[in-house]
């Protein structure tokens, strides 16, 4: 079985225009990202295709939706149908699934999640 290690991909490809962290440190300030690995399926026997399924969380605290609406716009643009190389001969291409928005009880934070897939292939 292959385990693929996504997070360094997606961060290279975010890097200019978002904080990314693959845990929130205590001082983390809003806006960010949080990337959240949901598993991994390979092929049997061909092991060289796999899925990689992963959420993106966005936490953000701008008085109104417009911050979190223009990352969730960069997120989609810079992902979807994104080819990288992870390994070397090893391929991905992502996908994009499923968004879910909501408005904290706090009545300041915003907070959305973006599932996407990424297609992996030797």
């Amino acid at each position: 079985m292959t385990k693929v290690s996504v997070f360094p991909a997606i961060k290279n490809l975010l890097k200019e225009n978002v904080t990314l962290y693959g845990f929130v440190p205590p001082d983390a300030r809003p806006p960010y990202v949080v990337y959240e690995e949901r598993g991994q399926t390979w092929g049997f026997p061909d092991v060289t295709r796999g899925t990689v399924s992963f959420g993106l969380k966005i936490l953000s605290t701008y008085k109104g939706a417009q911050e979190i609406n223009q990352m969730i716009a960069l997120l989609k643009g810079k992902l979807e149908g994104c080819e990288v190389t992870l390994e070397p001969r090893l391929k991905g291409l992502f996908r994009f699934i499923h968004q879910d928005t909501e408005f904290k009880n706090d009545a300041i934070t915003r907070e959305a999640v973006l599932e996407f897939q990424l297609m992996v292939r030797k």
